[in-house]
């Protein structure tokens, strides 16, 4: 996808161009990725655009795996046979270039929490991918100040890391009383529910929900639902998985529930608790939640290796319909700024900044 847009003062001089490493598409990363280049494309006076992407981007074939020499020099290629002024790695990776560069880092989980990538050797090499892209980059663009500050103590110069959290569709709203029930009917079968949306992963903590299901499923009639594919059954530890779900699915399952539970240790963001408080839903997480200072009052903190500890701030919630509801209005009207074009806008700053020079 490429875009050209002339300067209005003068149509000899062309806008500058921007180089987009898209090529990590699935997860966090690949939303990342479309948010960003539609918040790109809707604000006026935008650079040029082109998105490389794995398999096909605005110019062709690309059938390079992220996180490969080759890839890397792919795009390190058509950044020089197009021009651009700016290349942007979207995820970690970084590719040489004599022009302006900036790279996102979204966490550094794996370093930080080794059982979350298994394989030293794994590590290794992914410190090696980090340590190249902030090195050769000029911007290094975070979504918290918690991955800010862990960049430093790896030791990135402060001055090169810019906090812009991420951006949530505007698809995520509150809902009506019947789309509640019709949420409930879908994915509970009529009863009330708490959601989580994660991968079974080390970091992510499922365990401690599924020990907490034994006791909110059977003692207070609230199911615990998943938005994630189980290890072997759909209703398996307590847990009810409901699978993957479109942007839209995933609105009604956020708008259905009681509460968002985010039990990770650790989360470099954290979109899917900004995009429950952006439908209204209140969340119970740790303190170790990259957006959990966006989420004002919309928070419930809680000890997330204790069971009886995310139990209690579950049942906070479902005992208190006016705390409930306050927390949710609280946390929607928190995150209203975090829109596309919001990001966008301040990616455009750190890019100005760099073909400024400052």
């Amino acid at each position: 996808m490429a875009r050209r847009v002339m300067d209005p003062h003068s149509e000899m001089r062309r806008s500058p161009r921007v180089l987009l490493d898209g090529r990590v598409t699935a997860g966090g990363v690949g939303r990342y990725a479309r948010t960003l280049v539609a918040g790109l494309q809707a604000v006026p006076d935008t650079p040029s655009l082109c998105v490389a992407q794995r398999d096909v981007g605005a110019f062709g074939e690309m059938r390079s795996a992220p996180f490969t020499p080759w890839g890397r020099g792919q795009v390190g290629r058509r950044a020089r046979a197009w021009s651009a002024d700016i290349v942007h790695g979207l995820h970690v990776e970084l590719p040489r270039s004599s022009v302006g560069r900036v790279v996102t880092v979204p966490d550094l989980i794996p370093l930080q929490y080794p059982a979350s990538m298994p394989g030293r050797l794994r590590r290794r090499m992914y410190a090696r991918l980090v340590c190249g892209g902030t090195g050769r980059a000029d911007r290094v663009i975070v979504p918290s100040r918690l991955t800010a500050d862990a960049l430093v103590a790896f030791g990135v110069p402060a001055g090169k890391v810019v906090v812009i959290p991420l951006a949530v569709d505007e698809a995520f709203q509150p809902a009506c009383p019947v789309e509640r029930e019709r949420a409930r009917r879908r994915f509970a079968a009529g009863r009330r529910y708490v959601v989580a949306v994660a991968a079974d992963r080390p970091h992510k903590n499922l365990d401690v929900l599924r020990r907490a299901a034994a006791t909110l499923t059977h003692g207070d009639r609230v199911e615990v639902v998943v938005r994630g594919r189980p290890r072997r059954t759909p209703h398996q530890d307590g847990l009810l998985y409901v699978g993957a779900l479109s942007d839209l699915d995933l609105r009604l399952l956020y708008v259905g529930a009681e509460a968002l539970v985010a039990p990770s240790f650790l989360e470099g963001f954290g979109l899917p608790a900004v995009e429950a408080a952006a439908c209204g839903v209140p969340v119970v997480c740790g303190p170790s939640l990259g957006a959990l200072p966006l989420l004002g009052d919309a928070a419930v903190v809680v000890d997330v290796a204790e069971v009886t500890s995310v139990v209690a701030g579950v049942r906070r919630l479902l005992a208190d319909d006016d705390e409930r509801v306050g927390r949710g209005a609280a946390g929607r009207a928190a995150v209203e700024g975090l829109g596309a074009q919001a990001m966008a806008r301040r990616t455009l700053s750190v890019y100005g900044d760099v073909l400024g020079g400052g």
